[in-house]
């Protein structure tokens, strides 16, 4: 019995490790997923681009300001470039900075 119950605390405790970990590097690959369909979409203006980059940041609830998503377009390449960090706090015991860069020339 104190087996068992020891097992499934452990796979708790990895359970939410995995979780507390996999939460911002999905927001990770889903923006950048959606920044080479942006960067492939017929816009003229920088700055729809730029918008479309921010909404679909608030919706993933990726932690960085509209002025941190640079855009380019030069000679019908579309750049998109951003970055940020997210803490990730295990139980206050384990502490660790994730730094998430995106640059996409399409």
């Amino acid at each position: 019995m104190k087996k068992a119950v020891f097992w499934i605390i452990v796979i708790a405790i990895l359970a939410y490790t995995g979780f507390k970990f996999g939460i911002p590097y999905y927001r990770y690959v889903a923006l950048k997923s959606d920044a080479k369909e942006i960067a492939r979409l017929p816009y003229e203006n920088e700055e729809r681009i730029k918008g479309q980059m921010f909404e679909r940041a608030k919706q993933l609830k990726v932690p960085i300001k509209e002025e941190d998503i640079k855009v380019a377009i030069a000679e019908g390449t579309v750049t998109i470039r951003t970055s940020w960090s997210e803490m990730v706090d295990i139980f206050g015991i384990y502490r660790r900075n994730l730094r998430f860069t995106i640059n996409i020339r399409e």
